[in-house]
């Protein structure tokens, strides 16, 4: 907290320029392959967080959080249109191409059509076991 009450964030806000960015600077940009984008924002960090594959894969009995993708979409990151309480992005005006649309979990639509309609108290916590090899390249 600052002297007026106010909280100071630390680390840089990213988590809602970071689909954007990776879509955009990624495969668009740079033509990675989407698996490529899918493993290295859902699959490996599950491998190396002890939660694949109940997390990061798309198969009976995993709790999957699915994100459509709107790839077409032009935007420009701006803090006004962020949800947290940092106030401010390292990447205010920065063109970007793509963006979620739309974002699913156990059934429950959490994002949708780029509005977030998820409700607090959603989470489930999951028990973790030891990390997996996070898996390399992005052929399927």
């Amino acid at each position: 907290m600052d002297g007026k009450g106010n909280p100071i964030p630390f680390g840089s806000p990213s988590i809602e320029t970071l689909l954007p960015l990776m879509w955009s600077e990624g495969v668009v940009k740079r033509g990675m392959p989407v698996t490529w984008l899918a493993r290295v924002m859902a699959e490996n960090p599950a491998r190396i967080f002890g939660l694949y594959p109940r997390k990061g894969a798309i198969r009976v009995g995993a709790d999957a959080d699915l994100t459509i993708i709107d790839p077409d979409a032009d935007g420009t990151i701006q803090v006004a249109d962020h949800h947290g309480v940092a106030g401010w992005t390292l990447y205010e005006g920065w063109k970007s191409k793509g963006r979620p649309w739309m974002t699913v979990l156990r059934g429950q639509v959490l994002l949708n059509q780029g509005r977030l309609e998820q409700k607090p108290g959603y989470g489930r916590y999951l028990a973790r076991t030891g990390p997996v090899a996070p898996i390399a390249g992005g052929a399927g």
